[in-house]
Formats: structure tokens, C-alpha cells, sequence
């Protein structure tokens, strides 16, 4: 029996705890991982203010400009590997800006129908909105100096973006509620890739 290359895509708001479970598994089962803030931050650096003296709009058109490449960058990236038959870990948002959701997705089916990989989305979210949970996990995000802060009222506020598109992947996913035990999740993740 012939196994399928996978392709596992880690789709969820900020601090919806994606990153933590996508490299988890990627640990577990040594399949590569990637993901779109490291890809930024190798094409662009880190995170950095903009001058005071730039205007809202050209702080956010630059800020497009970076994440378009960005995002062409690791659908570079997935395309390769599926094209060689790699597995990969894919972690990234579900939604920045203007790359809506369901581009994204139209993206990831053609790659995998073009190179037969087998995609499975994983949709991370915190079900019952706990505001205890989003605040530890913004304070664990504030201490992390390789990642952007993200504080409660971002949260709502991606998340109330994510819902004007549609609210969750369109494409056949598995919904983690990852306010769950971690174990939890991940036993349901595992199921869910050796299905």
C-alpha cells in the first residue's frame, strides 16, 4: 500500500494556540514545519515600528506588501515540497489583511490536486472565548521576544475579521477547541492525520 504524502495546514486567529500544537506534532512526528512569521522575518527581519512620521495608510501598505510576499513565499515553499513528495507542517493565519481565507484555501486544494498530497486542515480556536485563557496566553506572547505581541483586544478583533469571512475553513478540516487540555487536542489530531 502506497502512503500518501501529507500536507498539514495549522489555519486559526492569533493566540488560538496553532503554533504550539503545529510544532508539537511536527516534534512528534519529525515531519518539517514552517511557518508564515518565520518566513517574514527571513525575508524582511524582525518586527519593527514605522516611523512616526508615516500616515496609517502607508504604514499598512507597506506591511501588505511584505505579508503578499511572504505568503507567495511559503506557498513557494509548499508547492516545492509537495512537488518532491515531503511532508510539511504548515502553520499560518486565518486571515491577515486582505489574503482571505478562502484564497488560501483555493491555493492549498490546487497544490495538493496538482501533486497528490493528501491536505489536512487543522482549525485552532478557543470555543468559549475564555478571557482568563486569551490573557495568559497574551502574557506568554509579550515574554516570547521572537514573536509580535498580541493582547486580548487583538484577539477579538482578528477574530471578529475571521467571522466577516465566513468564520471557518471551507474546505474539510478538523476544529480543535484548544482551550482543552493539550493532550486532548493532540489525541484528537493524531486521529485525525492517520485517517
Amino acid at each position: 500500500m502506497t502512503v500518501q504524502t501529507k500536507l498539514i495546514i495549522f489555519l486559526g486567529v492569533q493566540l488560538s494556540g496553532k503554533t504550539t500544537l503545529a510544532k508539537i506534532i511536527a516534534q512528534e512526528t519529525g515531519i518539517p514545519f514552517i511557518n508564515l512569521d518565520k518566513i517574514r522575518k527571513k525575508l524582511f527581519g524582525p518586527v519593527l515600528s514605522a516611523p512616526k512620521d508615516w500616515t496609517n495608510q502607508e504604514k499598512e501598505a507597506i506591511e501588505n506588501q511584505k505579508t503578499a510576499q511572504a505568503y507567495d513565499k511559503l506557498f513557494e515553499t509548499i508547492k516545492n515540497s509537495a512537488g518532491h513528495n515531503v511532508p510539511l507542517i504548515v502553520e499560518m493565519p486565518s486571515l491577515t489583511k486582505k489574503w482571505h481565507v478562502g484564497t488560501m484555501e483555493d491555493r492549498l486544494k490546487q497544490i495538493a490536486e496538482s501533486y497528490s498530497v493528501k491536505l489536512k486542515i487543522i482549525w485552532c480556536q478557543i470555543t468559549n472565548d475564555n478571557e482568563l485563557e486569551i490573557k495568559k496566553r497574551s502574557d506568554e506572547r509579550l515574554k516570547d521576544t521572537q514573536a509580535a505581541p498580541i493582547r486580548p483586544e487583538d484577539y477579538y478583533m482578528f477574530k471578529a475579521r475571521y467571522a466577516r469571512c465566513g468564520g471557518k475553513p471551507a474546505l474539510e478540516h478538523l476544529a480543535v477547541d484548544t482551550s482543552q487540555p493539550q493532550e486532548v487536542c493532540l489525541t484528537q489530531i493524531h486521529k485525525y492525520l492517520d485517517e
